[in-house]
């Protein structure tokens, strides 16, 4: 009878040893793929603001000098903070871990839009963020 529960007990722990085994096999494997896909969530966020950001100076330039509006973007990007600059027609976005850019129809800008709350202007065909 003693026999019987030793071999029990010893069947208990090869088992919870293997599920152990296998936990710690396939454990880093598991945060790699959470982080890739976090990474790439950040990345079309950004796209997205970038293309938020394109489509309200499309507008701008469209309608022409006089046009005023108000826009929001998102204040982080799934947790990060992040930057946006304009050089000529490029617009970057940047945070802690990427960049991505896009490319406006103009060149002529002043200012840059920030995270949260905007305003857009056409001040003779110049592109002003506020």
């Amino acid at each position: 009878m003693s026999h019987t529960k030793a071999q029990v007990s010893m069947e208990f722990i090869v088992l919870i040893s293997f599920v152990l085994l296998i936990f710690a096999v396939f454990t880093p494997f598991l945060w790699k793929q959470q982080n890739e896909i976090l990474s790439e969530r950040k990345t079309l966020t950004a796209e997205k603001i970038a293309l938020i950001i394109k489509k309200e100076v499309d507008m701008a330039v469209m309608f022409g000098s006089g046009y005023e509006r108000n826009f929001t973007i998102p204040n982080d990007i799934l947790g990060s903070n992040y930057t946006i600059s304009i050089h000529g027609k490029i617009l970057a976005l940047n945070w802690n871990s990427g960049e991505t850019q896009g490319i406006l129809i103009t060149n002529k800008t002043s200012g840059t839009p920030s995270p949260g709350k905007n305003k857009i202007s056409n001040e003779d065909d110049v592109i002003v963020f506020k």
